[in-house]
């Protein structure tokens, strides 16, 4: 090989090495990017206000019955259930009621729930195909009956028409222990509070729902200004603590 050859073929083999850099920095600079804007659209505020999940497929093999409502539908997992269909007019009699008690338009109501309808959305561990509309009829309904049911279950209230009053409360009471349905604690609680605001002779809704369950913490819970209940089952795992 001529003498006069070899600075040129260095040359290329630089201009070579210095363009596999480039490619390589270049590379890294995308991928970098790509993983950069994966990690901002995590949201990882959402992991943080979900607490309403799923049993495991290989659990629920098990005893399926043992984690699916038989008789009532509260929330969205199992919303529109066949099987369930006959309490979803209950809960229109009962909606009917709670607007009586309430002394509140339904524009009213519906406006409220609205307002929190994306806040009640981000506590389950799997979205939901319910339109808006729909999803916030589904709040009120189910919300409003959890209240109407909790304040009307004490048998001295009881009229003609709640015959089978005491075998619907032992339902209500086994399937909204289960841990796939559930409301969010705040959006009951807070419509409660809406509702009425100016009875002053009813209880918080902490303690409606304690004596509902039948613990026996309610003054403990009720006063504890720093305690954030989740959900139902939240509220029965609170109650046996110390």
């Amino acid at each position: 090989m001529e003498q006069s050859a070899i600075p040129e073929i260095h040359s290329a083999a630089n201009d070579l090495l210095h363009l596999i850099i480039n490619v390589k920095e270049h590379q890294g600079k995308w991928l970098a990017n790509d993983i950069t804007k994966m990690l901002q659209s995590s949201e990882p505020p959402l992991l943080l206000e979900r607490c309403i999940y799923r049993v495991l497929t290989n659990l629920r093999k098990v005893n399926k019955k043992a984690y699916t409502p038989q008789h009532i539908s509260v929330g969205h997992f199992h919303h529109g259930d066949e099987r369930l269909k006959t309490m979803e007019k209950l809960k229109v009699t009962y909606f009917k009621k709670f607007v009586q008690k309430a002394a509140l338009s339904v524009e009213n109501l519906v406006s409220f729930i609205m307002d929190r309808e994306a806040a009640v959305r981000r506590c389950y561990s799997h979205t939901s195909g319910l339109s808006s509309d729909d999803y916030v009829k589904m709040i009120l309904l189910d919300a409003s009956f959890i209240i109407v049911f909790f304040i009307t279950c004490k048998p001295k209230e009881w009229t003609d028409e709640d015959t089978l009053k005491p075998r619907l409360i032992a339902i209500v009471r086994k399937d909204i222990r289960l841990l796939e349905n559930q409301l969010p604690f705040f959006v009951i609680e807070e419509l409660y509070n809406f509702a009425f605001a100016s009875a002053s002779n009813l209880p918080s809704f902490v303690e409606l729902a304690i004596k509902f369950f039948k613990r026996s913490t309610t003054r403990i819970i009720s006063h504890d200004p720093n305690l954030k209940i989740r959900h139902f089952i939240d509220l029965l795992r609170t109650s046996f603590l110390p």
